[in-house]
């Protein structure tokens, strides 16, 4: 509005953090070209739950129906609009939380390098189109023990990833190279991660993951065939 130069090719993104944020998603939808859900701040001003604070602390609640339904309004709408949506947060590196993400729609999973080989061997080992009856269960669900039993059915669930229609060794994460091809038909199943350097962004297969960079952020991004969504 200023009419100052800048880079028009630099994506710009939003943190949807907030019930409000959440709430008026379609203007945000319009204005940027991706986002991401922060879970550790929308679930304590969603559910009014001070982390910090031992007396309320364990009201933290990520499987409340309130933040079920807000996380998963958020990528439904995301989907719909054609815009990336990730999550970022300790939902995102809780593997009990994997399956319920993937059949609720989401694909992209910000979270810190130790928790990448659970996150992943969950992916690697889910028949994402199986979920998604269980996951809609879920958000109508309001009871916290029939939660519980549905996300515990849901993990008890034992999947081929050679049957996996969600991950394909034909589609990698947005800049990086097809590296899978050439591989045999088990390793080529490996997902793609992006280590996110506080100084900048370096792509590197996520089989080469070790603890020498667990104190690095780092990301899964799966690029589905058929991307389920909750209706």
């Amino acid at each position: 509005d200023e009419r100052i130069p800048y880079n028009r090719s630099v994506r710009i993104g939003g943190m949807i953090e907030v019930p409000a944020a959440a709430l008026a998603l379609d203007v945000f939808l319009r204005k940027l070209d991706f986002l991401s859900i922060g879970t550790n701040d929308l679930i304590q001003y969603t559910l009014a739950i001070d982390r910090a604070d031992e007396s309320v602390a364990y009201l933290y609640d990520p499987l409340h129906p309130a933040v079920l339904t807000l996380v998963s309004g958020i990528i439904r709408r995301a989907d719909k609009a054609g815009v990336p949506v990730t999550m970022c947060g300790e939902m995102a590196g809780d593997v009990t939380l994997t399956r319920l993400l993937l059949g609720m729609g989401l694909r992209n999973f910000s979270m810190h390098a130790a928790h990448v080989p659970d996150v992943k061997q969950q992916v690697l080992y889910t028949d994402t189109a199986a979920l998604q009856n269980t996951a809609r269960a879920m958000l109508r669900a309001s009871d916290p023990v029939r939660l519980k039993m549905l996300l515990a059915k849901m993990n008890s669930l034992v999947n081929n990833p050679m049957n996996n229609p969600a991950i394909s060794s034909n589609h990698a994460t947005a800049g990086c190279t097809h590296w899978s091809r050439g591989m045999n038909p088990v390793s080529r199943y490996f997902i793609p991660a992006r280590l996110h350097k506080w100084s900048g962004t370096t792509m590197v297969p996520s089989r080469s993951l070790s603890s020498s960079v667990a104190s690095r952020a780092a990301a899964i991004a799966l690029r589905p065939v058929n991307a389920p969504s909750i209706a």
